[in-house]
């Protein structure tokens, strides 16, 4: 078995699993779509697999329909990585929220007391 055959996942809550029953397509696909620091979209994916996202797409459906054990573990580890992703996401979201209205108070403040 070849080191590239082991998924290397960064989060420390889901073992290291066995690719070598996926075909090197549909491997290409699923190592494309979870390994890496941070979640990655479809196109993303695509890109760094190196295929077309209707590519990906086809392989990622082919693993869910002959390889369900492998697909749901899969599915985990995007789970995990789409939550860091939202959390972080959640927390931009807030930082900017927070600039807007600070920005608009600034504003008020200037429109009622004048530029002193």
């Amino acid at each position: 078995m070849h080191r590239s055959d082991k998924i290397p996942i960064k989060n420390g809550n889901h073992m290291t699993f066995d690719l070598t029953i996926l075909p090197a397509g549909q491997k290409r696909a699923v190592m494309a779509l979870i390994s890496g620091e941070r979640a990655r979209t479809y196109p993303e994916a695509a890109k760094v697999g190196e295929m077309s996202l209707g590519t990906l797409y086809t392989h990622l459906g082919r693993v869910k329909r002959n390889h369900p054990e492998v697909y749901q573990k899969v599915r985990r580890v995007r789970k995990a990585q789409l939550a860091v992703r939202h959390r972080n996401a959640l927390d931009n979201a807030r930082a900017h929220t927070r600039a807007w209205f600070r920005r608009v108070r600034r504003n008020e403040r200037y429109l009622i007391y004048g530029y002193r």
